[in-house]
């Protein structure tokens, strides 16, 4: 017996799927149903192809649209949609190129991981669910100066760190029309990377020195106190510095020692 489940599950298989069982076993001529999907099958490959052009521009244009198009369409063969939010799809895309392409290299990997963080902080929840014990960044001004040690800021989900070289984060930046990063250290040197939200849309911009580790710090759970103990007289700039590009949303006090 042919249930709803059954012909629901091989429509879907039929659109997503590069060989899809057009199913006898539903009991369907298998050349009337090809002909009956083929326009479902793609419209909706043309939309994983879109979403895949619009998350990674600038891995686009360093492939080229010939060869970025053919990566695309193997990646929407072998990887369809997890979810129903077109802005979670093709996160991995670089993951995969790097291991089903192999003459893909090193800096075109790169310069994809840093379209798909792009991607993702332009995507995140402006207003995602904080922590019951948190409270807003802006509150921190009215705190007692002893009790800021024992604050641990939250960063917010648009606000990432990658590294990348130097060489595939300065054709990135040519590639997008930014000219404000300098050509400094060895091309293969790793370089990080800030990416944050901004109100205009995402800045990408490089962290180095000291703002690199006390961000470092923070992002591994070090509280106010310690990353005063380390960066002393320096700490307050670099925190208004962080501040400023929304990095930190919220704060919570860290858990009183018990002796």
């Amino acid at each position: 017996m042919t249930t709803l489940a059954r012909v629901q599950g091989t429509i879907m298989a039929a659109i997503l799927a590069p060989n899809p069982p057009f199913a006898e076993e539903c009991g369907i001529d298998a050349a009337a149903f090809a002909r009956a999907i083929a326009i479902h099958r793609e419209t909706c490959r043309a939309a994983l192809r879109t979403t895949l052009s619009i998350g990674f521009p600038i891995l686009r244009k360093a492939l080229g649209e010939p060869a970025f198009e053919l990566a695309a369409n193997d990646y929407v063969d072998r990887l369809p949609p997890r979810s129903a939010w077109l802005e979670d799809y093709g996160q991995d895309f670089p993951a995969f190129l790097r291991m089903h392409r192999p003459a893909l290299s090193d800096e075109d990997e790169a310069i994809g991981r840093i379209d798909a963080a792009v991607n993702r902080a332009l995507h995140a929840d402006p207003e995602p669910e904080w922590p019951a014990d948190s409270h807003p960044i802006a509150t921190l001004a009215h705190c007692d100066e002893s009790f800021l040690h024992s604050v641990r800021l939250i960063a917010h989900p648009a606000s990432q760190v990658l590294a990348a070289s130097h060489r595939a984060a300065r054709r990135w930046s040519a590639l997008a029309l930014d000219e404000r990063w300098p050509a400094v250290g060895r091309p293969d040197d790793p370089l990080h990377l800030l990416v944050v939200r901004t109100g205009d849309g995402v800045r990408v911009e490089p962290i180095t020195g000291d703002r690199l580790a006390l961000l470092t710090l923070l992002q591994d759970g070090g509280g106010l106190g310690e990353a005063f103990g380390r960066h002393g007289a320096e700490m307050a700039s670099h925190l208004a510095w962080f501040l400023d590009r929304s990095v930190y949303s919220r704060w919570t006090a860290a858990p009183r020692s018990e002796h």
